[in-house]
């Protein structure tokens, strides 16, 4: 199994863009963060991720530290409301991570599952010589575990 058949394809992150507009990409193709390139892609230069921008825009540290012991209702959270649409309309370029861990869409899904693993992700961009072809993922994989299973089961 090769990780061309798994593979998700998705937009980029470019320069300005605001985080409504990534996390548009992100939600439509089902996976937590893609690229991010400065020029018209071909290699990525970072990566955006929901996790990052949702941690450093949504609640301070220390509330963070306090998650477990949290109630259901934060008082110091004032205007939600109004707090979704300042996050949204922020640009994305702030959010950025460099590096990113990349993989060429010829590998074996196995080789994925072990970078994956070592580096206790659940994603990872497939980048070929000739540039960024997507994402896979641990839910990508699974699927395709079990159509897999389906096929020769049936």
């Amino acid at each position: 199994m090769k990780l061309s058949n798994i593979l998700i394809p998705t937009g980029v992150a470019e320069p300005g863009m605001t985080v409504r507009e990534v996390f548009r990409m992100c939600v439509e193709a089902g996976v937590p963060a893609i690229p991010y390139c400065t020029q018209p892609c071909a290699h990525p230069d970072g990566l955006v991720s929901i996790d990052r921008i949702l941690k450093n825009t949504c609640l301070p540290d220390y509330l963070i530290g306090l998650a477990e012991v949290l109630g259901n209702s934060l008082s110091c959270i004032d205007n939600a409301e109004e707090k979704v649409h300042e996050i949204l309309a922020l640009p994305v370029d702030p959010f950025v991570l460099m590096p990113i861990r990349s993989i060429t869409s010829e590998a074996p899904v196995l080789k994925a599952v072990a970078i994956l693993q070592k580096y206790e992700t659940n994603y990872m961009f497939v980048i070929d010589e000739d540039g960024y072809r997507g994402v896979v993922t641990n839910v990508a994989i699974v699927k395709r575990m079990l159509e897999f299973d389906l096929e020769h089961h049936a």
